[in-house]
Formats: structure tokens, C-alpha cells, sequence
């Protein structure tokens, strides 16, 4: 277990809501200064929506964060809880953070990122297509076509059947050359999501023949996606459509080295 992490969570409260708070600590705004935070989006047993925040810093930042957490001066919600906890360290990535812990840290400030500027596009579909031709960029080749199909295959379970054959029949026609066709940084992309694209990048290249790399980065999508809003009937609308489109063309933007065999726990195209 990782120990000095810092949670608490805020009622009612949303990605645009973290910004008075990231403009107060210098430390939280940077990922170079060994600070890492991250949040989830959660509900209530009443179903109130609201932000599980964590954080892990030097002691002193996290008594500042928690003085601000608790004096209300930065945050226009309450604050519903606000301790010390654990955490656990199931995949050892850099600085000695677990590696879905930085996942989420960088997954979080492009979600706030977006809330505080334009996102690279105003649909969802576009943004959950935009970012999961992204990320399978990251995934090994022979594996990118398994890992869209477990996407979708995880994303529609909760669907009604002519649900889901409806999305088949939208993913078909939307796959292609469209505006969410184009993918990584550029000079009309916001600086969040230029950021973000290099820190995936940087943190999954440690992945390269690791059996529970798809695994990780498929997590790593989903909660991405929760975070940025985007209803799962999109992000699996999306996951078909990118699907579709790798049997077409090659994916456009970064792509990752082939990675070497996983193990059989790995997600593996047939």
C-alpha cells in the first residue's frame, strides 16, 4: 500500500469546479513537480452526483490542501469528507506511483483542462472517437482490433439488444474520414489535450511486453471517459466505429511499437 494520499469528496461538484483550486496550489498544476492527484466521478447512495478527489504529495502540500478543502475559500461545493487513506500499488509504474494512479492524473487535468478551455470538438462521439484512436495507437497491433471489440463487448452489456444492433448500424456508417478523423497534437488542438497525448505516450512506453498492458489501458479508457462526461452508449458507438475504421486505413497520429507477446491473460485478437 502507498500511503500519504489525501481524498475527500465534494458533493455536487464537476471538472470546471477544480479550477480555483489548481489556480491555489503551484504544485498541483504541474505533473513534473511529484504531485500527483486524480478524481472519479461518483454517486451517492440518495443519488447525488459528485468528485472523489485524491491526492499525494509532501506533507506541507498536503496540509495546504486540505487547510483550502476545509476553509471553503476555493471551492464552490462542500466538502463532504476529507482524510488520510491508502492506496494500493497493483502496477509499480515511475516515482513510485501506481501506474493507473498516473494514468488517472493525466486523464483528470485533461478533463479539467477541457471543462476550463474549448474542447477539441463539441461532440462527444467525436471526442470518445478523437481519444480511443489515440489510445489504440498505444495497444500492439495484432491486439488493437481484440481490444476495440472488448471495449465494446464490456461497453453495450448493460444495453438493450436492438439498442446495441443500432449502434452496429451507426458505427458502420460513421466509420471513415470525418472530423474526428484527424488525431494527436496540432496546431488547432488545445494545449490539455496536447499534454495529454505526450503523457501517455511517456507513461505506457513502460508497457511494452507487459501482460496486463490492454488491460490497464482499457481501464484507463473507461474512467477517462466517465470524466469527461462522454455516456457509455457513445464510448462504445465509438469504439465500433474506430473498430470499423482500422480495417480500412491505418490509424492516423502516434503509433506504438509492437509490443512483444503477451500472456495468455493479455487481450488477444483471434
Amino acid at each position: 500500500m502507498t500511503r500519504d494520499w489525501l481524498f475527500c469528496h465534494l458533493s455536487g461538484a464537476g471538472p470546471r469546479d477544480l479550477c480555483g483550486l489548481l489556480r491555489s496550489v503551484p504544485e498541483l498544476r504541474s505533473p513534473d513537480t511529484g504531485t500527483l492527484w486524480f478524481f472519479d466521478r461518483s454517486r451517492t447512495g440518495s443519488g447525488a452526483h459528485g468528485l472523489d478527489l485524491w491526492f499525494h504529495s509532501a506533507p506541507g502540500t498536503l496540509r495546504e490542501i486540505g487547510r483550502l478543502l476545509g476553509s471553503g475559500a476555493v471551492l464552490p461545493t462542500a466538502v463532504a469528507v476529507v482524510e488520510y487513506r491508502d492506496r494500493p500499488m497493483n502496477h509499480p509504474g515511475t516515482r513510485g506511483f501506481d501506474l493507473a494512479d498516473q494514468l488517472a492524473d493525466v486523464s483528470s487535468r485533461l478533463a479539467v483542462g477541457l471543462a476550463e478551455g474549448a474542447p477539441p470538438s463539441g461532440d462527444p462521439l467525436d471526442l470518445a472517437v478523437l481519444h480511443l484512436r489515440h489510445l489504440v495507437g498505444l495497444v500492439a497491433e495484432r491486439d488493437r482490433s481484440a481490444f476495440l471489440f472488448h471495449c465494446w463487448q464490456h461497453w453495450t452489456a448493460a444495453l438493450e439488444p436492438a439498442h446495441r444492433v443500432d449502434l452496429g448500424l451507426r458505427a458502420e456508417l460513421a466509420a471513415g474520414p470525418g472530423p474526428h478523423a484527424t488525431i494527436g497534437p496540432g496546431p488547432d488542438a488545445p494545449a490539455a489535450w496536447q499534454e495529454y497525448v505526450r503523457a501517455t505516450q511517456g507513461l505506457t512506453s513502460a508497457l511494452a511486453g507487459a501482460a496486463e498492458a490492454n488491460f490497464l489501458l482499457f481501464d484507463h479508457a473507461r474512467r477517462t471517459h466517465v470524466r469527461l462526461a462522454i455516456p457509455v452508449s457513445v464510448a462504445a458507438l465509438a469504439a465500433r466505429v474506430v473498430r470499423a475504421e482500422l480495417s480500412g486505413s491505418p490509424i492516423a497520429g502516434p503509433v506504438a511499437p509492437a509490443a512483444p507477446a503477451h500472456s495468455g491473460s493479455t487481450l488477444q485478437s483471434a
